[in-house]
Order: structure tokens, then C-alpha cells, then sequence
């Protein structure tokens, strides 16, 4: 009987979330997204020249209660990198070494999970935090412009998080959003929000 009772309080729970609770649509962009950060990490800055496009987040939330609300989260970030490699050494009447000139595509995308918590609820403002969780991929697609190397492309995809340290909204229905955290969605974003 206490498994039906609570069976039933879950359907009833669900059913209510899925009718009357408000929901929540949020497109932002961070100019320090995941291609960023790794550029700053990993890359030799000497040699390359990048354009970074931002990392877009496209999110769907639902709230559960006043202050709990959960969703899905959609991220796309792209960059381009442009990379010229002098010969290494030069004995006075020959160059040893390779000359190269490359150029790199590189995109990220996220498909994730998200659970955020407000704990300031003004009508017209809110803060909050939360983390989320996402199967993620990167595909890199270099091409040599000169060189003696071959063109190459590799993917890489895993599980990642994002720890969203303070978010906020600001507006009743519709205004400015924003967030600080660290992982797939950036370090600092802006964007639009919509409830309904």
C-alpha cells in the first residue's frame, strides 16, 4: 500500500509539474567558452593566430517548486586557428627544419542536464546555483596549406560538468540573464531569458 500511495504522489507530483509549473527558455553566449580556455591552456600562442566565436548555450528549464527548477541544456562553441612554423634552426647557409602553414577548425558541442537552486526570489530579480551534466564532443579538422605533412582530423567526446557558482535574472517575465561557473558553458555568460 505505501509503495501505491507513493507511486501515486510521484504521478500526481510529475503530472502537476508538467501542466502548471513555469518554465524557462535562456539562450546565452561566453566569450571564454571550452575552445577558449583550452586555447589559453594548451596552445603555443606564438605561432597561432585564432578566432573565437563563443560558446552558445540553448536551455529549457521547468521549475519543480519556488526554487528548484531543472532542465536541459544545449552548447555549441567554434573556433579557427591559423598556424605558421618556421624552419627551427639556421646554420648560416641552411635551414633545418620544416616550414608549415596549417589551418585548424575546432568545434565543441554539449547535450546535457541542468538543476538549478534560487535563493534570492525577488519578483523582478533572482540569484541562484546549480550544476549540470552533459555528454559532450570536440572535432578538430586541420588542414595543411604548406608543408609536407598530411591533413588530419580527430574526435574526442566524454562526460562533463558545469558548475554554475552564481546566476541571475533579472526582469519578470522576460530580461537579462547571466552566469559565473566553471566547465562546458564558460566562465562568464550573458544572454535573454523568456517564462512562461
Amino acid at each position: 500500500m505505501t509503495k501505491r500511495l507513493l507511486l501515486l504522489a510521484l504521478l500526481v507530483n510529475g503530472v502537476y509539474v508538467s501542466v502548471f509549473a513555469q518554465r524557462e527558455i535562456i539562450l546565452q553566449v561566453s566569450p571564454y567558452g571550452f575552445n577558449y580556455t583550452d586555447y589559453e591552456v594548451n596552445w603555443d600562442k606564438n605561432t597561432f593566430s585564432s578566432k573565437f566565436y563563443g560558446a552558445w548555450t540553448l536551455e529549457y528549464n521547468q521549475y519543480v517548486n519556488d526554487w528548484w527548477k531543472v532542465g536541459g541544456d544545449f552548447v555549441i562553441d567554434y573556433a579557427r586557428h591559423e598556424h605558421r612554423d618556421n624552419p627551427a634552426y639556421y646554420d648560416g647557409s641552411h635551414f633545418y627544419g620544416s616550414y608549415s602553414h596549417m589551418k585548424t577548425k575546432q568545434l565543441f558541442w554539449g547535450l546535457g542536464i541542468s538543476n538549478d537552486f534560487e535563493f534570492l526570489r525577488h519578483p523582478a530579480f533572482r540569484l541562484g546555483s546549480g550544476i549540470s551534466l552533459a555528454y559532450w564532443s570536440e572535432n578538430y579538422r586541420t588542414e595543411f596549406v604548406e608543408g609536407d605533412y598530411p591533413d588530419h582530423k580527430y574526435d574526442i567526446e566524454g562526460i562533463g560538468f558545469h558548475i554554475k557558482l552564481l546566476g541571475f535574472t533579472w526582469g519578470r517575465k522576460h530580461g537579462l540573464t547571466g552566469q559565473m561557473g566553471m566547465g562546458y558553458k564558460g566562465i562568464l555568460s550573458l544572454g535573454y531569458f523568456y517564462r512562461f
